[in-house]
């Protein structure tokens, strides 16, 4: 609910959502239920238990010596080169520890910090609004922005507490001390984008307002002929994919 919906809620009803979840979840899950959960955690500055979390959010789920991601936990294996589990693990890195949110008008970097056991993290290449930039982070004190490359049409602005700076000279550079207690900064475009709000938000529906129509009165119309060949292919079509199940999957079998 918190991430990625990103539903306002408070500290209380974080704790409750992720403790709900963590009693509700098999202990051999896949990779990426752990991975909310660490983001979840790391929202609520439960750094002990997020990084539990983070770690079992990858160390069961790969094989060696190639590093491949599996989507089970040994002895079983699941789906090979499991891409949503390793999707998963880096959300837990950018969204996560890197603190990053992104909002309609503004993309947001709440308390980032680095993963147990290192001294520095790099976002290489995030881009906003057509604005390239990269993020690093060190020892936990600051954190160093770089934008590699400029929008004329979306120009930026950094908002630090009370103070706003430009950001949209390319290979300028601006550092920020992340220490204090709640630190968040905000990227926004100098001019709002004017996009609409999607409705697919919790407890929003409908359609969007800024243009409305009348519909026409529906004409009362014949039903379509019978499609007597429609059994017939989807016969067909269902051999065809449990033939290409076989083939895809017949390195793995064993007769």
């Amino acid at each position: 609910m918190n991430f990625p919906l990103q539903y306002p809620m408070t500290d209380t009803m974080k704790r409750n959502d992720l403790a709900i979840y963590a009693n509700n979840t098999r202990e051999s899950g896949p990779a990426m239920t752990w991975a909310m959960h660490t983001i979840g955690l790391l929202d609520l500055n439960n750094e002990i238990e997020s990084a539990k979390m983070f770690k079992r959010s990858y160390e069961p789920y790969m094989r060696q010596p190639f590093k491949i991601w599996t989507e089970a936990q040994p002895p079983t294996l699941g789906a090979i080169n499991f891409i949503t589990g390793m999707g998963g693990f880096l959300q837990s890195l950018v969204s996560g520890y890197g603190g990053y949110r992104l909002f309609p008008e503004e993309l947001v970097f709440k308390q980032p910090r680095l993963p147990p056991g290192t001294t520095g993290m790099r976002m290489i290449g995030l881009n906003y609004l057509d604005n390239v930039i990269d993020a690093s982070l060190w020892n936990n004190k600051s954190i160093t922005f770089h934008l590699r490359q400029a929008s004329s049409t979306h120009p930026l602005e950094i908002v630090n507490g009370g103070s706003t700076v430009d950001f949209i000279t390319i290979d300028s550079q601006v550092n920020f001390d992340t220490s204090g207690p709640n630190f968040s900064l905000i990227f926004r475009g100098k001019v709002a984008t004017g996009c609409d709000v999607p409705y697919d938000k919790i407890g929003e529906c409908g359609a969007s307002t800024s243009s409305t129509t009348t519909p026409e009165p529906s004409t009362p119309t014949s039903p379509p002929p019978p499609n007597t060949g429609s059994g017939k292919q989807a016969a067909s079509l269902l051999l065809l994919l449990f033939g290409s199940f076989l083939i895809s999957f017949a390195p793995y079998f064993r007769i």
